[in-house]
């Protein structure tokens, strides 16, 4: 993945979900905006979906800083 471009696998069924992302900031919104979409079509509750978005970000959060901290 040189080019830090997101890269995506959706299965067939339409409810497993695999995105990697490079540890770096620019991503964290991009990663939340998947999570968010995941979960709503999944038909979770919105008040469930913001609190996982807060635990996501702070996951996403994470793991980009030890990227930074070794660049």
């Amino acid at each position: 993945m040189a080019s830090g471009a997101p890269t995506d696998s959706i299965c067939s069924d339409g409810v497993a979900i695999v995105r990697e992302f490079l540890a770096v900031p620019k991503n964290a919104a991009a990663g939340r905006a998947v999570l968010r979409s995941f979960l709503e079509e999944c038909a979770v509750r919105p008040e469930w979906i913001h609190e996982v978005l807060i635990a996501g970000g702070e996951a996403l959060a994470n793991a980009v800083q030890p990227g930074r901290r070794a660049g």
